[in-house]
């Protein structure tokens, strides 16, 4: 009996070092992970602010060539106004406010130049207003951008929709229309600065900006689109560390803007 006493509290010490040794793995694992992480996102923002940096230094030499009659007006403003943008991104204000609000402004600002055409604003959620957290100014800017880029490239389009979603950590924004499209390669690269689109007289700089006001808010951007079908863009933009619309995930649709 003695000897099955022994035995079994062996096999308990046994069982309880492998458990500890274990989670010293997994912790160690753990951290490794983090660390990874970690280093991957400062290499990432030094990338972007590396890029940012570049861009803004070419326009700020823009900004001193003399002005002549040579000399489109209208580029000089808009070089000026990009300028203007992209340095408030280097220290951009983190305010909780209505996703709703600036994508409300722009739809009311745009319906006196689209006619009868289609601009819509639709939240999926709790039943509340869906909050993001950034600065609403900037916000504002990428939203305008993007109304902008569809009805200067888009082709006959008659429908821009946005659509607020709750998800992890995140609010998703897409912004769709159901113009003419782009090739998957051209998607790929809208982003990119000073890449003006085909037979576009712009500097090739608005959808950057609007890449980089996400990427400084903490969010992420992406493209989709093909020939005949439109385009969309994904925002995924930072919600406030305590969310004021209840729980994430629900799919109580709010109030629409149309």
């Amino acid at each position: 009996m003695t000897i099955l006493v022994v035995a079994l509290l062996f096999i308990a010490g046994a069982s309880y070092a492998v458990h500890r040794f274990r989670k010293r793995i997994e912790r160690g694992s753990r951290a490794r992970a983090e660390a990874k992480a970690a280093q991957a996102r400062m290499l990432l923002e030094g990338r972007q602010r590396a890029e940012a940096d570049y861009v803004l230094s070419r326009l700020e030499e823009e900004a001193k060539r003399p002005i002549s009659s040579a000399r489109d007006p209208v580029a000089i403003a808009r070089f000026e106004e990009i300028r203007q943008v992209l340095a408030k991104t280097f220290s951009p204000s983190s305010i909780s406010f209505p996703l709703s609000g600036p994508c409300a402004e722009v739809i009311e600002s745009f319906r006196a130049v689209v006619g009868d055409r289609d601009l819509l604003y639709s939240e999926s959620g709790d039943g509340r207003w869906l909050h993001c957290f950034g600065d609403r100014a900037l916000i504002l800017w990428v939203v305008r951008e993007l109304f902008a880029n569809v009805s200067q490239h888009a082709g006959e389009w008659t429908r821009i929709s946005v659509l607020a979603e709750p998800a992890d950590g995140v609010i998703v924004l897409t912004v769709r229309d159901d113009g003419r499209g782009l090739d998957s390669s051209v998607a790929a690269r809208l982003y990119s600065p000073f890449t003006p689109r085909f037979g576009s007289n712009g500097v090739g700089l608005g959808l950057f900006l609007v890449r980089r006001i996400v990427e400084a808010s903490g969010g992420t951007i992406e493209a989709r689109s093909a020939p005949g079908q439109g385009l969309l863009h994904r925002l995924r933009l930072p919600h406030p560390p305590a969310g004021p619309y209840g729980q994430v995930g629900g799919s109580k649709s709010g109030p629409a803007v149309d």
